[in-house]
């Protein structure tokens, strides 16, 4: 438990961008059922926009402005008032630091970052959360796998199909729509490989447990539940299912 714990604070922090699960001898009190889930999980990735520091350009996402070339995306220093706050470990990225000033009015400006899947890593799937002024299509590998969204609530994406996987490079599209003002992205993934299917109640029961041991890594004080409401979403993702 100890060793599941640590795996799980790290990759709430951020620090953790492939994990592989396994059954650590500790499996007192999991179930059975719960230890060959843990098993069969062996690739998950997490991947998100603005990790780096305010005005400093994004180390994993690029974006292509329109009429201009591919550039590294910038963590916004700033955000109109409409805005919702930045996501749970990632956020807000444009063209430019200043994302509070006007672009170009009904344009498109596509994001995209990356990861790798081995031949070994079995079925996948990927789920998240998006954030985009105005609107934003997200395709994997060309596929749409969403479309729609806004700058004021988050947007869930997922897709079990294991097709729109490739072996070796994966590429994740933003294709942000912007209306009029200002326009940014900010997102989270998780990507998995070799999960074993579960049937809807397991899956349940495995969801309240993962989001118990969420809770108790939290830090306690004000917004303590809104913290791990939003944590568990990312940290728990495929438990849930879409």
């Amino acid at each position: 438990m100890k060793l599941r714990a640590l795996l799980l604070a790290a990759l709430l922090l951020g620090l953790l961008t492939s994990t592989v699960w396994a059954d650590d001898g500790h499996g007192v009190g999991r179930g059975h059922k719960q230890q060959e889930r843990e098993a069969a999980a062996v690739y998950n990735l997490r991947l998100a926009s603005g990790l780096a520091a305010p005005g400093q350009p994004d180390p994993n996402v690029t974006v292509v402005p329109p009429g201009g070339g591919s550039q590294a995306a910038v963590v916004c220093t700033n955000r109109p008032d409409a805005w919702a706050g930045r996501l749970w470990g990632s956020n807000w990225i444009s063209s430019q630091a200043d994302c509070t000033a006007s672009f170009a009015s009904s344009a498109d400006y596509q994001y995209g970052t990356s990861f790798a899947l081995p031949a070994s890593a079995g079925p996948a799937r990927i789920s998240g959360w998006v954030l985009a002024d105005d609107s934003v299509t997200v395709q994997l590998n060309g596929h749409t796998i969403f479309a729609g969204g806004g700058f004021r609530e988050p947007a869930s994406f997922a897709s079990d199909d294991s097709t729109l996987f490739n072996t070796g490079v994966n590429t994740l599209t933003f294709t942000v729509h912007n209306l009029v003002g200002p326009t940014g992205l900010d997102f989270v993934a998780n990507v998995r490989a070799g999960f074993a299917a579960t049937a809807t109640g397991e899956r349940a029961w495995n969801h309240g447990q993962c989001v118990s041991e969420v809770a108790h890594d939290q830090e306690p004080g004000h917004g303590h539940g809104q913290t791990v409401s939003q944590a568990a979403r990312f940290a728990c993702w495929e438990e849930i299912g879409d």
